[in-house]
């Protein structure tokens, strides 16, 4: 009779079946550009799933973890991804791989920062900036900076910012990639200033760093954030030329949030040009990847940019929801200047349809909420527009009003 098995024995065997299927499906990983195939993917997870319980593996999972994260973030995965990374960042401070741990949360912060969670990318970019520090990891730290100078841009503390890439780049040295990501936040910087030459410099540089690397989505990355500094200086065929090549690279390597990013910034010109069925086209296309990688940033961007459009074809019901669809998302980041913004459009729209009380309303709030920002720099731009576009619905009334009397006063 055979005799049976120790426990022991099972538990060892399962271990090493466990660590052996790592190393295995971390030969499937494609080592280019390229996203997982469904297959491997589906692979990967459960693989990852039973080895983040198994310490024997560990060097197979970190090392798994680590080429997969890139792959997943491209292809706008969040949630079950994220929970996964937060559990390896557990495993592998467990084990004392400080390393590893800050390195993946490094990739957790970088996601956080995709769904627009302000907070929580900051906690776990600084951090990942404590672990670089301990292990006097200069690149690390540096990488890191940028990170959070990149947060900092999109909370609008625009002077922070500045500072953090600029600390970056006196700590980098000229051969580094990285410094194309301090030049990329000092030209976000630039055009939140409207300094948009000075923008384009920091863009263009950042591109010519990222074309000497040869890497296809950095590259389409600078082309499309090159786009906005050509379009503000009405080099408009040069920007359309920018994002055409950016969308043909992000096709290729497919990377849909990216594309979806890009089909925005060519739709905005697309809506300057008065090509607003192009544009709004663009727009719904971009509006579904949004949606469904949780990119509640990009999709406000989308939402305002589709007001606008349906604003100018006079579809006011689909401008005044599509407002407020922005709106809504605006005052949850707690973005101040561009829900300000919104609201100015909105109250366009009201404006258009004669509904000039309800468009005074939104203006006056829209300056209430103004307030909170009076020391920004571009308070002083948008306060005077909205008082503008207030003088504007007053005039539009009196005449309005003027000429209901004259016709009330005609047929008696």
């Amino acid at each position: 009779m055979t005799p049976v098995p120790a426990a022991n024995n099972y538990a060892e065997r399962f271990r090493q079946n466990i660590a052996r299927g790592v190393l295995a499906t971390l030969d499937t990983i494609p080592d280019d550009e390229s996203l997982l195939c469904e297959d491997v993917k589906a692979r990967a997870l459960r693989v990852l799933d039973h080895a983040l319980k198994v310490d024997e593996a560990w060097t197979g999972t970190r090392d798994l973890l680590l080429v997969m994260a890139p792959k997943m973030e491209q292809a706008g995965h969040r949630g079950d991804w994220l929970l996964r990374l937060e559990d390896a960042v557990k495993h592998s401070r467990n084990l004392d791989d400080r390393t590893t741990a800050a390195e993946l949360g490094m990739q957790i912060g970088n996601l956080y920062y995709r769904l627009s969670q302000f907070d929580k990318a900051t906690r776990w970019l600084t951090f990942s900036l404590e672990g670089f520090e301990e292990q006097n990891n200069l690149s690390g730290q540096c990488i890191i900076l940028n990170r959070l100078a990149l947060v900092a841009c999109r909370e609008e503390k625009f002077q922070y910012a500045a500072k953090l890439a600029l600390q970056a780049l006196d700590n980098l040295k000229t051969t580094e990639l990285e410094q194309a990501n301090s030049h990329y936040v000092l030209g976000e910087v630039a055009r939140a200033r409207n300094m948009w030459q000075k923008a384009e410099s920091h863009f263009r540089h950042s591109l010519k760093l990222w074309e000497e690397r040869g890497s296809k989505r950095e590259i389409a990355r600078g082309l499309r954030n090159l786009g906005p500094a050509l379009r503000k200086q009405e080099k408009y065929t040069e920007a359309i030329n920018c994002y055409e090549r950016a969308l043909s690279l992000f096709a290729q390597i497919d990377d849909p949030v990216n594309q979806a990013k890009t089909q925005t910034n060519l739709g905005i010109i697309y809506s300057i040009c008065d090509r607003l069925y192009d544009a709004l086209k663009l727009f719904r296309a971009a509006e579904k990847v949004f949606s469904n990688a949780h990119d509640h940033l990009n999709l406000a961007k989308v939402y305002i940019n589709m007001g606008i459009n349906y604003r100018k074809l006079g579809e006011y019901k689909q401008s005044e929801e599509t407002y407020l669809a922005g709106i809504n998302i605006w005052h949850q980041l707690g973005n101040i200047r561009s829900l300000c913004n919104a609201m100015d459009g909105l109250g366009l729209t009201y404006l258009s349809l004669n509904r000039y009380n309800k468009a005074i309303c939104e203006f006056n709030k829209a300056l209430d909420k103004l307030v909170i920002i009076k020391d920004e720099p571009y308070y002083h731009k948008l306060r005077e527009m909205l008082l503008m576009h207030i003088k504007q619905a007053r005039l539009e009334q009196k005449k309005s009003e003027h000429y209901s009397f004259v016709l009330d006063h005609s047929t008696e």
